[in-house]
C-alpha cells in the first residue's frame, strides 16, 4: 500500500490484483504471472516497447483520416463540444498522432463512477505520453451505442438521505427490448425521474446548477446515446476527450473493409477457437462464449439480432429471413460489431496505442491476439483501467473509529465485517464458546475415527452428528451477535452505512454509484480533482478522501 497526497489529503491506493472477485487470467496479467502474457501484445508495464509498436500501428491499413476527422468533428460539435475537444480532433488530423482509446456502455447519467475513471484515465495517459513523446496523443472514448441489454444501462445508483443504496431506473412509456441505446429515445418521464433523484438526495451546495445541467443533456428527444455523450463531454470538457459514436452510418461505410472479411473469410471464429483452447491448456476460462455458425457482427432491423452463417448466405435469427451476403455488404448501416469484433473495428478506424480496460475487458481481450493476427493487424496494449474508492468524511470518521483500514475492508470485506460483529461480543461469552467449539473442532476427528473402527456403517451418522453440533453452536453464536448488535444499534447503524457507501449493493462503490450525487455536494471541481488524482503509469485501486 502506497501513500500520495492530494490536495494536502491523503490518497492511499492498493494493487488491482488485490481486489475480490478476479478471475484467474486477469490476476495473473496484473501480477505478471502464469502465462497471461502469452495472450496480449505488449507489456503494459514496460513502456520500453511502445515506439516499436507506435510506427506498427501507423504503417497498418486504416480507415481515411481526414473522414473519419470531418465525421468525428460534426459529432463532438453537435454533442456540444468545448475548444479543447476541438483541439484534439485537429492534432489526430495529423497522420503521425496516436490514439489512447476507452470504451463503455452508455449508462443513464453517466453510468457508473468506473466509466468516469476510465475516460479521466485515457485524458491523462494521452496527455503526458504526448508531452513525453513530443507527437500528437489524443485521448477516445468510444460509445457502445448498438448494446440493446437497456436493463443494463437504464439506472443511476446513489446513497438516499438516510445512506442507503438506492437505484433510479428510467421506465419509458413504450417498450424498447433489443433496441440499441442509439434509437431509444427519451421521453418526458426521464424528467419525473431527475426530479424522483434530486429529491432523494442529501441536499447539496451545487445541487441546483448541477441538476438543471443534467436536465440540459438529459432531455425528452435526446437518444440514450446522445444524452451520454452531451453529459460526458460537459464532464471531461477540460480534458479535451473525443467522443466516437460509432453508430453513425458514414462510421458504418469506414469500418467495411472490416466488416467485409469477417462476413467473406470468417476470420474471427476459427482464431478464438484455436486461443479458446490455449487459455484452458493454461487454466484459464474464455470470458466471450463462441457460437461457431454466426459471424461477430449483429444485424439492426426491428431491434439488434444474430446472423447465421445458411450455405452461402446468413440467416437473421430474428424472423428468419435468408440474406445473401450482398444483401447484408449492401447495408453496413444494419451491421453492428459484437464484443469480439468492436476492438478490431475500432483501431482500424483509429491509430490505437492502448486501450484501457477493466477486469472484464482484460479477460476477453485475451481471446483477442489471434484474431488481429488473423486480420494482419497490431494488438494495441491493453492498459488496466485504474479504480477509485471515494471516502466522504463520515464514513472516514466510522473507519478511524473502529479502527478498520479502507484497505483491508476493500481486499476482505467479509472478514472486516466478521470481526466489526465479533467485536461486540462480551468477552467471558466469546471465551466461553470458543472453549466449547475449539475442542470439538479439534478431536471430532478422533471421535470419528473411532467409530469407524468399532462400526464402519456408524461413519455417516458420525460425521454428520458432528456438524451438526458445530452448527447448533454456530446459530448460538449468531443469535448472541444479533442481541449485541440490538444493544449496541450504533455499532450496527455505523456498519450498514459503511456497507452502503463502500461496498453499496455488495460490489465495489465504483460499479454502483453515479457522479452525480457527488456533483451535487462537492462541485464540478471534483473531475479536476479525480484527473489530478488518477493514475495510469502504475494502475492502482486509490482511496480518496473527498
Amino acid at each position: 500500500m502506497e501513500t500520495l497526497r492530494d490536495d494536502n489529503r491523503s490518497v492511499r491506493q492498493i494493487p488491482l490484483s488485490d481486489l475480490p472477485g478476479l478471475t484467474a487470467i486477469t490476476r495473473d496479467y496484473l501480477q505478471h504471472q502464469g502465462r497471461a502474457a502469452d495472450f496480449f501484445n505488449a507489456d503494459f508495464s514496460d513502456r520500453s516497447g511502445w515506439p516499436k509498436l507506435a510506427a506498427e500501428v501507423l504503417g497498418a491499413g486504416h480507415a481515411d483520416r481526414r473522414q473519419l476527422v470531418d465525421i468525428l468533428r460534426e459529432q463532438n460539435i453537435r454533442f456540444g463540444a468545448g475548444p479543447e475537444t476541438l483541439a484534439q480532433l485537429d492534432r489526430l488530423a495529423d497522420p503521425q498522432a496516436l490514439a489512447i482509446v476507452t470504451g463503455q456502455q452508455v449508462g443513464l447519467f453517466g453510468g457508473p463512477l468506473y466509466t468516469l475513471f476510465k475516460a479521466l484515465a485515457v485524458c491523462k495517459m494521452a496527455a503526458e505520453l504526448s508531452a513525453e513523446w513530443q507527437r500528437p496523443v489524443v485521448p477516445v472514448f468510444y460509445l457502445v451505442s448498438e448494446d440493446h441489454d437497456i436493463d443494463e444501462i437504464r439506472w443511476a445508483g446513489y446513497l438516499d438521505r438516510s445512506h442507503v443504496f438506492q437505484k433510479v431506473n428510467y421506465e419509458p412509456r413504450t417498450a424498447v427490448d433489443r433496441l440499441p441505446a442509439a434509437q431509444v429515445q427519451l421521453d418526458e418521464t426521464i424528467l419525473l425521474l431527475q426530479q424522483q433523484l434530486a429529491e432523494q438526495l442529501p441536499f447539496g451546495e451545487f445541487q441546483i446548477e448541477v441538476m438543471a445541467a443534467l436536465a440540459e443533456d438529459y432531455r425528452p428527444g435526446e437518444t440514450m446515446a446522445t444524452a451520454f455523450a452531451r453529459w460526458s463531454l460537459r464532464l471531461l470538457r477540460g480534458q479535451g476527450i473525443i467522443i466516437l459514436d460509432a453508430s453513425d452510418d458514414r462510421l458504418k461505410q469506414l469500418m467495411l473493409p472490416i466488416l467485409r472479411r469477417e462476413l467473406e473469410e470468417n476470420l474471427s471464429i476459427p482464431a478464438m477457437m484455436t486461443t479458446n483452447q490455449q487459455l484452458s491448456d493454461a487454466g484459464y476460462h474464455a470470458q466471450l462464449a463462441l457460437q461457431p455458425q454466426r459471424p461477430h457482427l449483429f444485424w439492426l432491423e426491428e431491434g439488434r439480432h444474430s446472423l447465421e452463417r445458411d450455405g452461402d448466405g446468413f440467416r437473421n435469427l430474428h424472423n428468419n429471413a435468408l440474406l445473401s451476403l450482398q444483401d447484408v455488404l449492401s447495408h453496413p448501416e444494419r451491421l453492428s460489431p459484437k464484443a469480439a469484433l468492436r476492438p478490431l473495428v475500432q483501431d482500424f478506424l483509429l491509430p490505437t496505442l492502448a486501450y484501457v480496460g477493466g477486469p472484464g475487458e482484460i479477460a476477453y481481450w485475451a481471446q483477442l491476439k489471434g484474431v488481429y493476427a488473423a486480420f494482419g493487424r497490431p494488438m494495441p496494449v491493453v492498459m488496466p483501467r485504474p479504480g477509485m474508492t471515494l471516502l466522504d468524511a463520515r464514513a472516514e470518521k466510522w473507519l478511524q473509529k473502529y479502527e478498520i483500514t479502507p484497505e483491508a475492508y476493500l481486499t476482505g470485506r467479509e472478514n472486516v465485517e466478521e470481526k466489526w460483529r465479533q467485536a461486540g461480543m462480551p468477552a467471558d461469552l466469546a471465551a466461553a464458546l470458543a472453549s466449547v467449539r475449539t475442542p470439538i473442532e479439534q478431536h471430532w476427528q478422533d471421535v470419528q475415527m473411532a467409530i469407524q473402527h468399532l462400526d464402519p456403517t456408524l461413519s455417516a451418522p458420525c460425521e454428520k452428528t458432528g456438524a451438526g453440533i458445530l452448527h447448533a453452536i454456530e446459530q448460538l453464536e449468531a443469535k448472541a451477535l444479533r442481541a449485541v448488535e440490538l444493544k449496541e444499534k450504533s455499532r450496527a447503524d455505523h456498519l450498514h452505512a459503511l456497507q452502503q457507501s463502500i461496498w453499496p449493493g455488495g460490489q465495489l462503490q465504483e460499479r454502483q454509484l453515479n457522479i452525480v450525487p457527488l456533483l451535487c455536494k462537492q462541485g464540478w471541481g471534483l473531475v479536476d480533482r479525480l484527473y489530478e488524482t488518477i493514475s495510469w503509469r502504475e494502475p492502482a485501486h486509490q482511496i480518496m478522501v473527498l
